[in-house]
């Protein structure tokens, strides 16, 4: 059964629904990559919360032109030797390096040429409850605005703060139970006289 919220607030549950929606793909472009974060499917079968990182490459590229080194804080990636990303993570918790993986990829433009590229899956720690969605590299932090860069991290839990419908009259009500002041309603007893354990 699916939560309903009252109807003058369903546009801002609504909008709230959309934000947090884990199929949908946020995606970043670069001068070197593409980064998306949303939700893919692992080797065995499951879903998981990952950052497809993406490399365009020349045609000729096989996976012996490319070299790759992970950390949970760095990535270098070279290509035909030449270095396309070295740079440390804005944050060095999230990810999983034992599960995360490159593959090379063709893919065919809307002209009909194809395009090859590097993939590369970079799978969050299950114990992980962020969402990579300001900045992958330290290099990205120098291109955000003051506003957008947030040193909060993006999670379940800062999303749902940042995003608080109105109250309605009867939780402003229980809200009013807990501020008593126990002198004025006997102590340890709510507006109604009842224990506040209760309330």
């Amino acid at each position: 059964m699916a939560i309903q919220p009252e109807f003058e607030y369903e546009d801002e549950w609504e909008a709230f629904l959309d934000k947090t929606d884990p199929r949908k793909r946020l995606e970043k472009k670069f001068q070197n990559y593409t980064w998306s974060f949303g939700v893919d499917e692992d080797d065995e079968g499951f879903t998981r919360d990952c950052v497809q990182l993406e490399v365009p490459t020349r045609r000729e590229t096989e996976p012996r032109h490319v070299q790759a080194k992970l950390t949970s804080r760095h990535l270098k990636l070279t290509v035909h030797g030449e270095d396309v990303i070295d740079d440390d993570f804005s944050d060095e918790r999230w990810l999983s390096v034992e599960d995360s993986y490159w593959e090379l990829e063709t893919k065919t433009n809307k002209a009909g040429e194809r395009i090859k590229s590097i993939r590369y899956l970079l799978y969050l720690r299950n114990d992980c409850t962020k969402y990579i969605t300001k900045t992958l590299f330290d290099k990205e932090k120098q291109e955000l605005s003051p506003a957008e860069d947030d040193s909060d991290d993006d999670t379940a839990d800062t999303r749902i703060k940042a995003n608080p419908t109105e109250r309605s009259a009867q939780d402003s009500y229980r809200v009013g139970y807990y501020d008593a002041e126990p002198s004025q309603y006997g102590k340890g007893m709510c507006r109604s006289g009842h224990s506040r354990r209760f309330c």
